[in-house]
């Protein structure tokens, strides 16, 4: 927030998490699939996985954004 984009706010942290959690689940899909052994996990159970890493990166950015308001 410093470089002008966007404002240290809850609604920019929410941004910031979403594309954090997206680009994580984009690399958990290329290494997925470049990983030499199948995986033994149903489908189910990934996209589970899935919704939780991406709702823990909102979490973060909502976190980032209150540690850098204070200071």
């Amino acid at each position: 927030w410093d470089n002008n984009i966007g404002s240290a706010t809850w609604l920019w942290g929410l941004i910031f998490g979403a594309a954090l959690g997206c680009l994580s689940l984009l690399v958990m899909l290329i290494l997925g699939r470049i990983h030499p052994r199948p995986s033994d996990t149903e489908v189910a159970s990934q996209q589970t996985i899935g919704v939780i890493l991406w709702l823990g990166h909102l979490v973060y950015g909502l976190i980032t954004v209150l540690v850098y308001s204070a200071f």
